[in-house]
């Protein structure tokens, strides 16, 4: 086997603290050889798409909750807490291999990735990743989802644990990307406690935090092309979304469900 700084890593990611953590990881194991920063869609560009796969109404409850009740949801005080575990370091990446695109899969990709060579991709964050762009990066993929896969596909997978009472599928999930939504080959997984001070705006951070380190604990399996042996945690096949306003208040109210 190839010695770490041998394996090569491109990171295809948005910005933010998921994706230092991300970067962090993955340069203990890995030579990092390039970060693409993918910039985010507008919302009236995620309304439009979301419009159209779930309808009108449902939208627009799903915007309601994320106008009126998101910002009422305190998570500074137990992300920062979250935070200082961290052990979070500054990594000081060569500029020259930093780039930025609009989209992941434009054509501005392939510039992007020209003559860089990876060993493995590395994904946070981005639009999903079409077989197209898949073809183009031509190695595996690995994402980190915030989810028990095939479960909790889609967005919030720990939310929608607890929102069906379901805490022992409370977790993270890394796999390998397919043209699928979270549909790729399960690499490990791990279920997660929550406490009473976490609530749907830190859940995410929570499970990412178990993601990498996750990352880290199969690096060699992921260099392999391989998987651990995850447990089989559920069967069931189910794409989520955000929460729509009444939808969430329901259960907060009735089952307590933050």
């Amino acid at each position: 086997m190839q010695n770490s700084q041998e394996h090569k890593a491109l990171i295809i990611a948005r910005r933010g603290l998921n994706t230092d953590l991300l970067i962090q990881e993955v340069s203990k194991n890995w030579e990092v050889i390039g970060v693409i920063y993918e910039n985010a869609p507008s919302s009236l560009e995620v309304i439009r798409r979301r419009k159209k796969k779930i309808g009108f109404f449902k939208t627009m409850s799903q915007v309601s909750f994320m106008a009126f009740i998101l910002p009422l949801l305190s998570s500074k005080k137990r992300n920062a807490s979250l935070i200082s575990e961290l052990d979070l370091e500054t990594i000081e990446l060569d500029k020259s291999i930093i780039s930025g695109i609009d989209n992941v899969n434009s054509d501005q990709l392939k510039e992007a990735v020209k003559d860089k060579k990876p060993d493995i991709v590395f994904i946070n964050g981005t639009r999903i990743i079409s077989e197209k762009t898949i073809d183009i990066l031509g190695v595996p993929l690995v994402n980190v989802h915030v989810g028990i896969t095939p479960r909790y596909r889609g967005v919030h997978g720990g939310y929608w644990a607890l929102y069906d009472a379901k805490p022992d599928l409370f977790g993270v999930t890394i796999h390998y990307v397919d043209k699928g939504i979270d549909t790729g080959k399960i690499i490990d997984q791990e279920v997660i406690e929550t406490s009473s001070k976490d609530n749907f705006k830190t859940y995410p951070l929570l499970q990412y935090m178990a993601g990498v380190r996750l990352i880290g604990k199969n690096h060699k399996l992921i260099k392999e092309g391989l998987s651990a042996e995850p447990r089989k945690l559920c069967k069931k096949h189910k794409l989520h979304y955000h929460p729509g306003f009444f939808q969430y208040l329901s259960k907060r109210i009735s089952k307590g469900v933050k």
